[in-house]
């Protein structure tokens, strides 16, 4: 999670929407 938040933090609020990790 942290290097998908590093990576893509403009998306990291999708992303918790979506994977909810």
């Amino acid at each position: 999670k942290s290097i998908i938040a590093a990576v893509g933090a403009r998306n990291v609020t999708h992303d918790v929407t979506a994977n909810g990790d």
